[in-house]
């Protein structure tokens, strides 16, 4: 999805917060006609996935085709200050045009949450790497392309059918009569009424579709132009990662004390069973989650077994992660190890790219990247962690009351979660490719976990033991009787990318890993 060489040209649009939705059905088949004209892929990209449950058949196959865009506050506002400093000009350039929003000062900007929410979309939008952004109508999702186009410096295709909106965005009309590289009339009178406002000077940029929504054969001739336009060399000294990193990768650093190891993952994918297993081997030590936001929060660092944490190094975390790292590694080292690992979430590296930046550009950095193949069963484990605040268990440890009993899942919460992990897979695949990641599925831990240990052991050069967890899974069984409302699910899901997912109902679904 990310950062590799497409075969076709991408295509970002924006039209509404939620994707699909039953209300834009037009608004997509105008998107496939565009495609066509060019033959490309596009994505949609919007802030909530819908609920297939509430969708006709033909909408269900379109789930999980967007970019969707996590909206956490913490992580807007990190990806607020990547843009600034990886794209300072164009960033300072976006707040004065959007001076033009009501109450909204230069320092009002940068603060407002709704601006902050469209710097993250521009920063997903960045990595996805349109050859072309396309927009809808005079809302927030219009403003949202209008930021991406500006910072990403991506030619905007505006369609309009009406020059009328009834919220303070329409105000930016004159804006992106002006930063659009192609107005699109979509209804009648529209185009007429364009160039009365704002002039004849406006005809070269003006096109119209047909009542199948499709480009005329000019319009489509200036599409092509507009996608084929040579890309700025402004973003070289990051590379096809410029949007997952804020700083080039360091050179000439001096060796660490340890084999730094990282294991990586999403959440409920085995990487405690796996922490666990590794801290019986005696040339391995490991800490947990150094960078957890809710330890972040309570003062609390998971650091070497039976080690006392010093004040100092929460001091430490937050002033230089790279730092506490380092000492990691030397307190590791000291014990003896000679490797040393600790854990990434993927929601920990969303909202402090120090911490990627660091760990991305760390010489001789080993990675196990830990992946589920059933998301479903993922999630539940997630859902059932979160109902009882309960995310770990020992091997010895019997099952509580708050580990049992069905539960009830949300088709929406699903479908976010499907889709969101999808893309953290391959934004952090391709952050982390520079190191040959081994990706260690929790399926084949759990079925054979000699076989897990030889490739470990292979890829740190060592020889390590089965991997026998120390703790145990929170949950188990079949699905219809740990999730409450599994068969009205599996009716929603019908039709869409995750239908596999519930068809089998024992202990052992797989799906695929998306491309």
């Amino acid at each position: 999805m990310f950062c590799a060489s497409p075969a076709r040209r991408r295509i970002a649009a924006f039209a509404f917060h939620e994707f699909p939705h039953a209300e834009h059905v037009r608004i997509y088949a105008q998107m496939d006609a565009l495609a066509h004209a060019l033959d490309a892929e596009w994505r949609m990209v919007h802030e909530v996935a819908a609920d297939p449950g509430q969708l006709q058949p033909d909408l269900r196959a379109r789930c999980g085709t967007g970019l969707l865009c996590p909206q956490d506050r913490l992580a807007h506002r990190n990806d607020v200050e990547h843009l600034r400093a990886t794209l300072p000009a164009r960033f300072d350039a976006v707040v004065d045009a959007l001076r033009e929003l009501p109450q909204c000062s230069r320092a009002a900007a940068i603060v407002r949450p709704e601006l902050q929410a469209a710097a993250s979309a521009a920063r997903w939008t960045r990595g996805y790497a349109p050859a072309l952004i396309v927009s809808f109508g005079l809302g927030e999702a219009a403003m949202q392309a209008m930021v991406a186009a500006m910072l990403l410096d991506v030619p905007r295709v505006h369609v309009l059918d009406t020059l009328q909106g009834d919220t303070a965005y329409a105000l930016l009309l004159p804006l992106h009569v002006q930063q659009s590289a192609l107005l699109v009339a979509a209804a009648d009178g529209v185009a007429d009424a364009l160039q009365q406002r704002f002039g004849p000077a406006i005809a070269p940029r003006l096109g119209e579709l047909d009542r199948d929504g499709a480009p005329s054969a000019a319009m489509a001739r200036a599409l092509v132009g507009l996608a084929g336009r040579a890309r700025p060399a402004t973003e070289a000294p990051l590379g096809p990662l410029a949007a997952f990193r804020t700083a080039p990768a360091r050179r000439g650093d001096e060796p660490a004390a340890a084999r730094p190891l990282l294991l990586l993952s999403g959440e409920r994918t085995g990487s405690n069973m796996l922490l666990g297993a590794l801290e019986g081997c005696p040339t391995i030590a490991c800490a947990g989650e150094l960078f957890n936001r809710r330890d972040l929060v309570e003062r609390r660092l998971d650091w070497l077994r039976g080690a006392e944490v010093d004040p100092a190094l929460l001091r430490l975390r937050a002033a230089d992660p790279g730092a506490l790292h380092a000492r990691l590694l030397r307190d590791g080292a000291a014990r003896g190890a000679a490797t040393v690992g600790c854990k990434l979430l993927y929601g920990h590296g969303l909202t402090d790219d120090r911490v990627v930046d660091h760990f991305a550009s760390l010489p001789g950095l080993a990675v196990v990247h830990l992946l589920r193949r059933d998301r479903l069963r993922r999630y539940l484990s997630l859902a059932r962690a979160l109902r009882s605040d309960h995310w770990h268990a020992d091997s010895g440890s019997q099952p509580t009351m708050r580990d049992a009993g069905p539960v009830h899942l949300e088709a929406r919460d699903l479908a976010a979660d499907f889709a969101l992990n999808e893309q953290l897979e391959a934004r952090y695949r391709a952050l982390f490719a520079e190191h040959d990641p081994l990706e260690l599925e929790y399926e084949d831990l759990v079925r054979d976990p000699q076989r897990a240990a030889d490739r470990l052991g292979e890829r740190l050069g060592t020889t390590l033991p089965a991997l026998l967890a120390r703790s145990r899974k929170t949950g188990g069984g079949r699905l219809p009787a740990m999730i409450e409302n599994f068969d009205a699910l599996r009716s929603a899901f019908a039709g869409t990318r995750w239908s596999a997912l519930f068809d089998d109902t024992g202990e052992t679904a797989q799906v695929a890993h998306r491309p």
